[in-house]
């Protein structure tokens, strides 16, 4: 349709004899002139070049091809600079190297606007489209991988991903469809036909969606098993499970493989882990205690009950926090035996429970790839009052009442052992330790018993205080640092960010929050809402820069986690606890998708 565009100016009586221009315009003049080039193409009318392709024609023009494609423009602008010849009315133009049947649909795609892609065609289309140089056919290309994506094509997209230079494709999405169906699609024929590097790169994610590590390994070996000429590459390849995290029996039957008896390094490593649970040592390599379970894990934040034969079993369990519905879930069972006021600590992924029994410590540790606690070598002191903080790796047990009040022992994971290191300088219990976020290890407050006076009847009584020590490695001499600006014991410390946070205690006068930065190496105090004034919290842990701390509730027997928020210097109710905080403990857990519950709603 066409419209008449006024553009006169507004009359002017003293030049009334010129007249504007009046543009006319042409709404579909696009649509019009495609579908009269389409229509002259299957004509072949006006063709003034024919490509050849694995010995078949397509009649274009020359114009329309070089409007579309660089590689064209280039070619028929030096044609038009050269001899008579080659300036001949239809040119003959041979194309090496690309398929017809992808020639022909870009050819198409420069007169329609429209190219069709499917899983069959599309690596022929992207070849063509890069070596014509057809930007818009590159970007349908792009475009369809990234969209198209799913369980059936996630290996096929990710080869031709890996084949081709394409900068605005994202690789990652791709590979996330990988992870979440690896167990499917590592049984394809295109998993067997992926590159060394590539299946290396799979097999090394944290976000393989697996039930089992066994599933890994298993991925590994047939890859392997396709091609003799591939054992080559079987100690990188199998380098990549995380044997640890497979059960006992697995590992006794993957010992009997030949691919790994046929590789010293790897059959090493899964002997390791085998040995060190036929004998109990617990004691496992620095690289399988840094090593994460699989399954894209999601943060959670953790409570573990109390397990006592005098307590209920609901008590007996560890759960996890589900947001979205307001629940604590199932995770675990304690572990086994009796487990009270326990402490717990996180070291590389893995978490410990350090109980507390009549005459001696227990630890544990809870192993999220095999869903079970092992039993390690507990300390040589038992004790109350203590304080238990992981540091570089290595749990350490400080100070409280004990037969040595101010011993300090440090458990070693590799090799399963307590030993005894540099005492703390005074005796003190009911403090709280922490790794500050310099890396040194920091004890804030606690308790002292002071001895009766001369006219004082009755027992002892205990002084709390506000001291803080701190020690910048294992085994090197503790140093004085600033005081709190308010005696704690039985209080709790966390990290955020550069500085430390110290909450709540036994004694009077310490409601306000209080901030330690590790730069000025001066306390102050954040916000003075009382909500822990004068209150032992039973649990803290800090997560997405929020602390979280376990309280008793108000009005009913049930607990209380109450959430701070360091920008606003508010406490708010995070939400409650499925039981009262006596023998509570909090941490933070990565959790594996395929752990989490699915709550199912029945209507």
């Amino acid at each position: 349709m066409a419209a008449i565009a006024d553009t006169r100016p507004a009359e002017n009586n003293s030049n009334t004899a010129h007249r504007s221009v009046v543009l006319g315009k042409f709404a579909d003049h696009c649509s019009v002139l495609t579908a009269c080039l389409q229509a002259m193409r299957r004509e072949e009318l006006l063709c003034d070049v024919i490509l050849v392709v694995e010995g078949k024609t397509i009649p274009a023009h020359r114009v329309v091809l070089a409007a579309c494609s660089d590689y064209f423009l280039s070619v028929f602008t030096s044609e038009a600079e050269g001899t008579e010849e080659q300036r001949q009315d239809t040119t003959i133009h041979e194309v090496a190297n690309v398929n017809f049947d992808a020639v022909h649909k870009i050819v198409a795609m420069m007169y329609s606007g429209e190219l069709a892609l499917s899983p069959e065609t599309i690596e022929d289309l992207l070849r063509a489209a890069q070596i014509l140089q057809v930007a818009k056919a590159t970007d349908f290309c792009v475009q369809y991988l990234q969209t198209q994506v799913d369980r059936e094509t996630c290996l096929q997209f990710l080869s031709i991903a890996d084949k081709f230079e394409l900068p605005d494709l994202d690789r990652r999405h791709i590979l996330q469809h990988v992870h979440e169906n690896f167990s499917e699609v590592s049984k394809t024929e295109d998993f067997i036909n992926l590159d060394s590097e590539t299946v290396q790169e799979i097999l090394s994610s944290d976000r393989l969606v697996v039930s089992t590590e066994k599933e890994v390994f298993e991925a590994g070996r047939r890859w392997l098993a396709h091609d003799e000429e591939r054992y080559e590459h079987a100690e990188a390849v199998l380098g990549r499970v995380r044997f640890s995290f497979m059960s006992q029996e697995d590992l006794l039957q993957a010992v009997c493989e030949n691919v790994l008896t046929a590789n010293p390094g790897v059959m090493a490593v899964v002997q390791d882990v085998v040995e060190s649970r036929l004998h109990h040592s617990n004691g496992d390599s620095i690289s399988h205690l840094a090593e994460t379970p699989r399954g894209a894990p999601v943060r959670k934040l953790v409570i573990l009950g109390e397990g006592h034969e005098d307590i209920p079993r609901v008590y007996q369990t560890c759960r996890y926090y589900e947001q979205k519905w307001d629940d604590w879930l199932d995770l675990s069972s304690m572990p086994p035996g009796t487990v009270t006021r326990h402490a717990v600590a996180m070291v590389s992924h893995a978490l410990y429970v350090l109980s507390d029994l009549k005459d001696r410590h227990e630890l544990y540790r809870y192993d999220l790839g095999v869903k079970g606690w092992r039993k390690l070598a507990g300390p040589e002191h038992r004790r109350t009052g203590y304080a238990l903080s992981a540091w570089r790796e290595h749990l350490f047990l400080i100070a409280g009442k004990c037969a040595v009040t101010t011993a300090v022992e440090e458990y070693v994971p590799t090799d399963n052992e307590w030993k005894s290191i540099t005492a703390f300088p005074t005796e003190v219990y009911d403090h709280a330790a922490m790794a500050g976020p310099d890396n040194q290890l920091y004890v804030t407050g606690g308790a002292v018993t002071q001895p009766a006076g001369i006219f004082d009847s009755g027992p002892a009584k205990s002084a709390s205080k506000r001291w803080v020590y701190s020690c910048p490695g294992p085994g090197e001499p503790w140093e004085r640092e600033a005081n709190m600006n308010a005696p704690r014991a039985r209080h709790v410390m966390q990290v955020l960010g550069d500085g430390m946070y110290v909450f709540g205690g036994a004694s009077k006068g310490n409601g306000d929050v209080e901030r330690f930065d590790v730069t000025s190496r001066q306390w102050s105090v954040v916000t003075k809402q009382r909500v822990l004034a004068g209150l032992s919290p039973h649990g803290a842990v800090a997560m997405d820069y929020r602390i979280y701390v376990a309280l008793k509730g108000e009005g009913d027997s049930k607990g209380v986690v109450y959430e701070f928020d360091p920008e606003t210097e508010r406490w708010d109710t995070h939400c409650r606890l499925p039981w009262d905080v006596r023998g509570v403990g909090l941490c933070v857990l990565d959790v594996p998708q395929w752990l989490l519950k699915r709550k199912i709603t029945i209507t």
